[in-house]
């Protein structure tokens, strides 16, 4: 039996969401690590509002959200089913906390424009169904063979 491949598309997508975990990861370690000065820092400019979302808490809700979410992805590359489901939740649960913790009224044109990655890797790995076990290999319709 042939080994099925991801596709261009699944690939393209799930490389440049690793870059922008990778770099999110390491902003926030250091973001925590150097929260004092930080503070200092915003307090000095008279940001007010960016001083109040700086929690320690937050830190640490998105820096292990953005680990599970580089996991999922990797996941994803060694055609993982479970990759999938969890990439798809964390998500979901990603977007739901940036709208509980800022409220809706902050929901700005900037969090809907981190939505089109996700999208465009769903399309990709909906159309590459049979790679991860979701449907009839003979069914798939590759639209970046």
């Amino acid at each position: 039996m042939e080994e099925k491949k991801l596709g261009g598309g699944i690939l393209t997508c799930t490389i440049i969401n690793i870059v922008i975990y990778g770099f999110a990861i390491i902003g926030l370690i250091i973001s925590l690590f150097t929260k004092d000065f930080v503070n200092q820092a915003l307090t000095n400019a008279g940001e007010t509002e960016a001083l109040a979302q700086l929690s320690t808490s937050n830190l640490v809700i998105s820096l292990i959200t953005s680990i599970l979410l580089l996991i999922s992805l990797i996941l994803i590359l060694f055609k993982k089913k479970t990759g999938v489901y969890s990439y798809f939740s964390f998500v979901v649960l990603n977007f739901i906390y940036g709208v509980v913790v800022n409220g809706l009224a902050s929901l700005s044109v900037l969090s809907l424009i981190g939505l089109i990655l996700p999208v465009l890797l769903g399309l990709f790995i909906y159309k590459r169904r049979s790679v991860f076990g979701f449907s009839n290999p003979d069914e798939d319709q590759s639209i970046d063979a």
